[in-house]
């Protein structure tokens, strides 16, 4: 573990963290040949004084390092054809007929065409049944069979398993319950998924043990591990994982993950694998693949790559830059803020080499094209209805909540806008451009776009 200060001073290091307040996180850093470099262990009474040995815990993180690394040793262990495996060969009778012919590896990506909540493609709503009554039941549901139950109990949504994502944690635990079963069908019934991780991927790469949230049994059993959340972190940890993870699933000259599903997940295969999150940015839309999500990267050089990283509820983020360094940041503030940690990582290293030069973007609009053409109109953004009053105030409306908020113009021509209650209250200032439909917002310090498009009268 090495200071922060010896990284350099690089204006991309000292905003690391991006619009995350300091007093939410609670540890970021990164990992650069070999050496650990962390900004510091936070609480909110003060500094940590044992950083090494502070745990975090990283919600949905888990969903990586602990599910996909998992059926990524399965893969090593017994082919990569277990990623093909069907879940209702390893669940109890019972399972409606929605469920024949999900895959292990749909599970993980989140594609298993499962759900309750907005039976429709589009606008595709990703977290439709995620954090929805029913998955605050199955929390409540304390042994595996109880929130096996629940998890199953979804019905069938209007397409094939593989076209949509909708996220909902509840199937990561149906994908839990069927590798363990796979590992009690080729091991004995007294083996189990979780025991084999900690033999055979963390004591191997230095991890003695890694604390996380199982299912409560009556009969005295350790309990099914979560896998959908759960995992208690140290920094640590997230070198040792994280380094396996870049070094293509291998360690002290022993592969102990798949290499080439490794390479799938993590998009170097192919940067287009996965589904559209319908997020994007100014280079291309984010994808969610087998636990892992992405985001393109247009780099100072011109070249393009696309970047993996795991993302947790509150702000917990492990990225896998393609240059080979990795980035993390433990947080509770709610800001999902990933693009400082990638200028981060091309400050130090560049992401990629050298490639033909972006066409010029058209100019942006200026302060009074702004009040001109962008005031006074509704816009749609994503699932949500938004509109610009010319006293300064900001209207929003999406399924599932309401907000109000402010705008303003700043010398420089820039747009800015703050929620209430949204975004945790952050202000965000955006370069304005036309297109078709409407109006590109580009964060000309991030990567960040926002689309606005014209709004048919209500």
């Amino acid at each position: 573990m090495r200071p922060w200060s010896a990284l350099g001073n690089f204006p991309a290091l000292a905003a690391f963290d991006g619009d995350t307040r300091t007093d939410d996180v609670s540890a970021s850093g990164l990992v650069m040949d070999g050496a650990l470099y962390v900004r510091g262990c936070n609480t909110r009474y003060g500094p940590f004084p044992y950083c090494g040995q502070m745990r975090h815990g990283v919600f949905s993180v888990t969903k990586s390092l602990g599910a996909a690394v998992a059926l990524l040793r399965l893969a090593q262990k017994y082919g990569d054809g277990v990623f093909d495996a069907e879940l209702t060969d390893y669940l109890p009778a019972g399972a409606h007929a929605g469920w024949n012919k999900v895959t292990f590896a749909q599970a993980l990506g989140m594609a298993t065409a499962i759900g309750d909540e907005k039976p429709v493609r589009e606008p595709n709503d990703i977290f439709a049944d995620e954090n929805r009554p029913k998955m605050f039941r199955f929390l409540e549901k304390r042994t595996a069979r109880e929130k096996l139950d629940l998890a199953l109990s979804y019905r069938r949504y209007p397409w094939n398993p593989g076209e949509v994502l909708r996220y909902n944690s509840t199937q990561t635990f149906v994908l839990a319950w069927a590798m363990d079963a796979y590992v009690k069908q080729r091991e004995g019934p007294q083996s189990n998924l979780w025991d084999m991780m900690r033999r055979e991927v963390f004591r191997p790469i230095g991890i003695v043990d890694t604390p996380l949230m199982r299912t409560h049994e009556t009969n005295g059993a350790p309990g099914l591990p979560v896998l959908g959340y759960g995992m208690y972190l140290t920094v640590d940890d997230v070198v040792k994982l994280a380094g396996l993870l870049q070094a293509g699933g291998r360690h002290a000259g022993v592969q102990i993950l798949s290499p080439t599903r490794l390479a799938d997940a993590l998009y170097q295969k192919d940067a287009g694998a996965g589904l559209p999150t319908g997020g994007i940015n100014q280079f291309g839309e984010g994808r969610y693949h087998l636990s892992f999500w992405s985001i393109p990267y247009r780099a100072p050089a011109g070249c393009t790559v696309r970047v993996p990283y795991m993302l947790g509820y509150g702000g917990n983020a492990v990225m896998l830059l393609p240059n080979g360094i990795s980035t993390f940041r433990f947080s509770d503030g709610g800001n999902l803020d990933v693009d400082s940690m990638v200028l981060a990582g091309e400050a130090l290293r560049p992401l990629c080499s050298a490639a033909a030069p972006a066409l010029p973007a058209p100019p942006p609009l200026t302060a009074a094209q702004i009040a001109a053409d962008v005031v006074r109109r509704a816009y749609t953004a994503g699932p949500g209805r938004i509109s610009y009053a010319p006293d300064g105030r900001v209207y929003g409306r999406w399924p599932e909540s309401v907000d109000v908020g402010t705008w303003r113009m700043t010398a420089d021509d820039r747009f800015c806008r703050i929620w209430h209650v949204s975004d945790g209250g952050r202000e965000r200032c955006y370069v304005v451009r036309p297109t078709a439909d409407g109006w590109q917002l580009d964060n000309p310090e991030r990567f960040t776009r926002v689309l606005l498009k014209r709004a048919p009268a209500e």
